[in-house]
């Protein structure tokens, strides 16, 4: 029986057969801030606490408002994973530990890896936060246990970005990463996508969701469910065709597979992004950073009048240049195992692979990426089996030097 990696990811379930488990990120600076991970790192937290767990040792700890947890096994092998939470949690909703992924950290302890993550400081797309913050959690970890073999990286979605980051700009730490439904081609193409997908919807079911993208107010998680979409199954349940329309058009990415019930999934999780945390990302950049201006959609039954309808954004160089800056380099060093959905309704599988690829072969390796489709629809949608294979073959290509299938 397949299991969804949301037992791990924690990200909000949707009920109407809708997942709410969201994917991108934002940005950071270009180097990490190694005198500020390293001096909070140092740092003896007085909520830190250990408990032993069976056949491993668990400490839980909080440093300036992020909470993280180290697991060592008692039989330890001497590698360590540093687990990456993906989105799905509103900047509505408060920090807490992500105890979600403390089940995949125990079922990694049974097999001798010691494990480290953290909540990070802040919710909604805290990519930047996330990457200081992971850095501490994995430098605690060293503090308690002593310093590991190899260090993995094991990313779900918007933890994906940081991931990437580590491995791209600083490789000698790390010896390689398991990419989960990641969206690997940057989060400005992730987020500019989730932007045509919200303005999208609002031009074909105008008036469903208040204000628009990048602008509406942050709700939490909760208020999404119960707001936004029984309002947003209700107009595609009353417009079908038009739904359908919708989905045809370029941007979208999205093409109707003949199941309503995925339908209605794909578009809630196509607009939740920009109605979660669009608001957020222009705090956060202190202005618009996509640009959609110059966009010419198409596929719809009248691209004339969509063109000339639908919501456009210009970018602020300042706010562009604060999301593009963990954007790929493509400067990879180390390999990355990426493991998606061939049908993935919020992070497009061709459009992030062809993207992540053209940049490798600019200035990296091409053959460092391995992309491994799961033919099943979802975002995230993987059982444990295909997870741990895939690390495992990720941990046996990075010893060994041998690229596993594909």
């Amino acid at each position: 029986m397949r299991t969804s990696i949301s037992r791990f990811c924690a990200t909000a379930l949707i009920t109407i057969a809708v997942a709410l488990q969201a994917a991108t990120a934002v940005s950071t600076q270009d180097q990490i801030p190694s005198s500020e991970i390293n001096s909070m790192a140092t740092t003896v937290s007085a909520q830190t606490t250990a408990t032993q767990g069976p056949g491993y040792m668990r400490i839980d700890g909080e440093i300036r408002g992020a909470f993280f947890i180290l697991v060592q096994p008692d039989a330890w092998n001497g590698d360590l994973v540093v687990l990456l939470r993906g989105g799905g949690v509103s900047a509505g909703d408060p920090v807490s530990p992500h105890e979600s992924l403390f089940p995949l950290a125990e079922a990694l302890a049974v097999q001798g890896y010691g494990v480290a993550m953290s909540s990070y400081r802040s919710n909604g797309f805290a990519v930047s936060d996330g990457i200081i913050d992971s850095r501490i959690a994995e430098a605690q970890f060293t503090r308690h246990f002593g310093r590991p073999l190899d260090t993995f990286l094991w990313g779900f979605s918007m933890g994906t970005h940081i991931l990437q980051h580590y491995l791209e700009r600083q490789p000698s730490q790390y010896a390689g990463g398991l990419s989960v439904c990641g969206s690997l081609g940057g989060a400005t193409l992730a987020w500019t996508t989730f932007v045509h997908k919200r303005a999208i919807f609002d031009y074909f079911f105008p008036g469903v969701l208040p204000d628009g993208a990048l602008s509406t107010p942050t709700p939490t998680s909760n208020q999404f469910i119960t707001n936004y979409v029984p309002l947003i199954a209700g107009a595609i349940l009353a417009d079908v065709p038009r739904a359908i329309e919708m989905t045809g058009v370029e941007q979208f990415h999205y093409k109707f597979t003949g199941n309503v019930g995925e339908l209605i999934d794909a578009v809630v999780l196509s607009v939740a992004i920009a109605t979660l945390d669009g608001a957020d990302l222009v705090e956060r950049a202190h202005g618009i950073p996509v640009d959609t201006s110059a966009t010419v959609y198409s596929g719809s039954s009248d691209d004339a009048a969509l063109n000339a309808g639908i919501d456009r954004f210009t970018a602020d160089p300042n706010a562009a240049a604060y999301l593009a800056a963990t954007d790929p380099n493509g400067r990879l060093r180390r390999p990355i195992l990426e493991i998606h959905n061939r049908v993935d309704p919020i992070v497009p599988l061709d459009l992030h692979r062809e993207a992540y690829l053209e940049i490798l072969a600019q200035t990296g390796d091409t053959d460092l990426v391995v992309f491994r489709e799961v033919d099943r629809y979802g975002h995230c949608e993987l059982t444990p089996e295909e997870l741990f294979q895939a690390f495992g073959d990720l941990v046996l290509w990075s010893k060994t030097g041998v690229p596993p299938m594909r």
